[in-house]
């Protein structure tokens, strides 16, 4: 309740909250993992904040929005991340379309940003993707969709890291109902059509002895969208 007394205290725009998701995202990959589930729920009221402006909204708040998310500065990887959490709630269609139209926006500020870099410095920017999550690898596709072929091939070894990361985690989880019940909650809160598409890239890579999880939880997937 304090850091969020903090965040709602902090002087500027009143697309603030869009910043303040960034923030927690960065608090919680330095944070303990008994930490997260916490962080992450002030991170949901943070989002739910931000929704509730943008429902709220005239046409003309979404483009100051707009303009709010392209100058802000910091990680274009951070913007997605906050991105790809709205675009999986349940918002309008106009809602959708705005934040769509930002999402564009920012991938091809992204795509300037990468090929400016070197290889260690693309690695380097987008290091804390390596973790291997479902939210980061959809992160991850989207960018390689996104930008240039000669710009993608310079982060290859952070998707095979993320990638690899990812099916360990999933091999593993069978014997840890921690593990399931995570894999289950982030299942629930990214239940559409690119997480399946990740699971098939994943599936494909793991052995048939090992996938009595992965089957469990692709169906899970599978019965979110349909819900």
């Amino acid at each position: 309740e304090s850091l969020v007394a903090v965040l709602d205290a902090q002087s500027g725009s009143e697309f603030k909250h869009f910043k303040n998701a960034e923030i927690l995202k960065e608090i919680a990959d330095g944070a303990p993992l008994d930490a997260r589930d916490v962080l992450q729920d002030v991170e949901d009221n943070v989002l739910n904040k931000l929704q509730i402006q943008l429902e709220q909204s005239d046409d003309a708040q979404r483009a100051v929005f707009s303009d709010f998310v392209q100058e802000i500065g910091g990680s274009e990887i951070r913007h997605l991340e906050v991105i790809n959490e709205l675009e999986v709630r349940p918002i309008s269609d106009e809602v959708r379309d705005a934040v769509l139209d930002v999402k564009e926006e920012v991938l091809v500020k992204t795509g300037d940003r990468l090929e400016a870099l070197t290889p260690e410095q693309k690695e380097k920017f987008l290091g804390h993707l390596v973790g291997g999550t479902l939210e980061n690898i959809r992160v991850i596709k989207e960018i390689e969709n996104n930008v240039a072929e000669g710009v993608f091939a310079g982060i290859e070894k952070v998707k095979v890291q993320a990638t690899e990361q990812l099916k360990q985690k999933i091999e593993e989880a069978g014997s840890s109902e921690e593990s399931q019940q995570e894999f289950n909650d982030s299942i629930e809160r990214f239940h559409d059509a690119k997480s399946i598409s990740v699971l098939e890239e994943i599936g494909a890579l793991i052995p048939d002895d090992k996938k009595e999880f992965f089957n469990t939880l692709k169906q899970k997937a599978a019965t979110e969208i349909k819900n």
